[in-house]
């Protein structure tokens, strides 16, 4: 891509000031049409040129141009009708496009995403794509160009943040490259970004059809850097196969991926996340400390999450336990959850997505409690009132500190290998 400048407006280049893009006039009795969708940013414009060369880069005649978007985060979309013929789409800034054929199905021309430049495509009217990269979208996408009976089902759930607009995902055969690109034209579905109308803090459960035994990807995107959650809401995705969860996460900035194997067997080398209902550390036979998690929830569960991490990197990296999307209709009740973890240094974290705690505001005076299961209970975390979140460090194997104070020597003695009256201290800057 380009450095983002924007080149000189010849006349060719000016967009119109109307509300909606302008259309050649070009006399025609068979018509095709493209939707395109636009997430923008603070200056975005775009136009449509005959043949294969983009307005940047030549004088081509323009058929169609659109005026300058001025809004963050918005989404656009236009349908535009033209003759049959080759054509370059050109897009000048924006966070991401989508260019979709409108035929008997809905055919995915091109898109793109972190732009933040300049971007092009070049396609031709009537669309024909190839057999292998075939897949529709619509508001319940369950894209699959394969034979149904050798369907295996891939189920996904999603729970929306404030900003569905922002929210995108795909599925491919193989897997995705580090920066979320790939390679070849496995596209198994995709979704186009939600609309907030009807997306606003809802959950949504898609099926798509994978075609049989295989490496697959799945990816959510986010658009604005933020993922679902839980900067604005508590959203979250939970993918899953025959009852069995593959992956879930909600925490990421612009992508998260994860690369999993059909037929799926649940176990810890093949689904690196915790399922929706955390149990235990990799190997159910290693030794490991008990926590038990207890929450008293408000009037809105949708909005509360907690996740358990070891203590080294940022909040939401190397996450060891998490809890599912929880459901409004759990409103007032209790929840509780027992993970077994290794010895080490952990954080938990609980976030509620309205900023507001599960306690004391009008919602409700819920609460949560953090224990170490041992020969007698301790607390190792407790509270309600937290505003956007609150995080506790805890140390296992859990001691219980001692009653008394203990006597000091003038002069501290040193000792190179651990004695039965002394415990090694691991200080982590």
């Amino acid at each position: 891509s380009f450095p983002y400048v924007r080149p000189p407006s010849p006349p060719t280049m000016s967009p119109t000031t109307t509300q909606q893009p302008s259309i050649s006039t070009r006399p025609s009795i068979e018509l095709e049409c493209i939707e395109i969708t636009v997430n923008s940013d603070e200056s975005v414009s775009w136009d449509i040129a005959i043949g294969s060369e983009s307005s940047f880069t030549s004088n081509a005649e323009l058929v169609a141009t659109s005026p300058f978007y001025s809004g963050f985060n918005e989404t656009e979309s236009h349908l535009i009708c033209l003759v049959d013929g080759e054509y370059t789409f050109t897009i000048y800034g924006g966070i991401g496009y989508t260019l979709i054929f409108k035929g008997d199905s809905d055919i995915i021309i091109a898109e793109s995403y972190d732009i933040y430049g300049i971007d092009s495509a070049t396609f031709n009217i009537p669309y024909f794509a190839p057999p292998t990269t075939s897949p529709t979208v619509s508001s319940q996408p369950s894209l699959s160009h394969y034979p149904t009976n050798e369907c295996i089902q891939l189920d996904i759930e999603l729970q929306f943040d404030t900003f569905p607009d922002e929210s995108s995902w795909m599925v491919i055969e193989g897997s995705f490259n580090d920066d979320g690109s790939f390679d070849g034209e496995g596209i198994i579905a995709q979704s186009p970004f939600y609309d907030p109308t009807n997306y606003t803090d809802a959950k949504e459960e898609i099926s798509v059809c994978l075609p049989g035994e295989g490496v697959y990807s799945f990816a959510m995107r986010d658009s604005s850097y933020d993922g679902m959650c839980c900067s604005f809401g508590n959203g979250g995705f939970v993918i899953s196969m025959q009852g069995s969860t593959i992956a879930q996460g909600g925490q990421f900035q612009d992508y998260d991926m994860i690369t999993f194997s059909v037929p799926f067997l649940p176990t810890p080398s093949i689904s690196p996340s915790v399922s929706t209902k955390p149990s235990s550390s990799l190997s159910p036979t290693e030794d490991c400390s008990r926590i038990f998690i207890s929450i008293l929830f408000d009037a809105y569960p949708s909005e509360v999450r907690w996740i358990v991490a070891e203590a080294y990197g940022d909040i939401g990296e190397n996450i060891v336990a998490e809890s599912p999307l929880y459901d409004n209709t759990n409103a007032g009740s209790t929840v509780t959850e027992t993970i077994c973890l290794k010895d080490g240094l952990y954080v938990f974290t609980i976030s509620d997505g309205a900023g507001d705690g599960i306690c004391c505001s009008n919602f409700g005076e819920g609460r949560y409690e953090v224990l170490f299961l041992g020969d007698t209970n301790q607390t190792l975390a407790e509270g309600g009132d937290y505003g956007y979140f609150e995080s506790t460090t805890f140390l296992l194997p859990y001691m219980v500190l001692p009653t008394s104070t203990p006597s000091v020597s003038p002069q501290p003695t040193s000792s190179i290998s651990p004695t039965s009256s002394c415990v090694w201290i691991e200080v982590i800057i």
